[in-house]
């Protein structure tokens, strides 16, 4: 697996960690987390990539990807306004991730997500205090 996933129970936030690559696996592993009844869907999510981290998706899995991750929330979570921060996107996704909110426009209420060059600011806009990564909780992930 190349992302972890870390829960922040008391501030209510998820911590995805991208490492080495984001391939299709990745984005389906990350939907079977949604979909999975013990993932806390009410939290918002925090997005955090290596530096070095290969991206290797193309236009199509990010927007399938996408559309069924919002439907997944969406249906565990009606009429909750998840809130998604990305942190240091590398170029290769940012420039995928920048479709959304042409999928899913702010003015239906259903998605907040933008993108932050620093971890600092991130956590203002969700309105979260620092936290130490290491001494989350994992949240397991299990194989497709």
């Amino acid at each position: 697996m190349t992302f972890t996933t870390r829960l922040d129970h008391a501030q209510r936030l998820v911590v995805f960690h991208g490492k080495e690559k984001l391939s299709q696996e990745e984005l389906s592993q990350a939907l079977k987390l949604f979909r999975d009844p013990d993932f806390p869907s009410d939290y918002d999510i925090l997005n955090l990539f290596d530096e070095d981290i290969r991206v290797e998706i193309n236009h199509d899995s990010i927007v399938s990807h996408a559309i069924e991750r919002q439907r997944t929330l969406i249906e565990r979570e009606p009429g909750r306004q998840l809130r998604s921060a990305f942190v240091a996107v590398p170029p290769a996704l940012k420039a995928l991730l920048d479709l959304w909110p042409l999928f899913f426009p702010e003015t239906d209420g259903s998605l907040l997500i933008r993108f932050f060059d620093t971890l600092e600011e991130a956590l203002a806009w969700l309105e979260r205090e620092p936290f130490d990564v290491a001494a989350l909780e994992d949240f397991p992930v299990q194989p497709l």
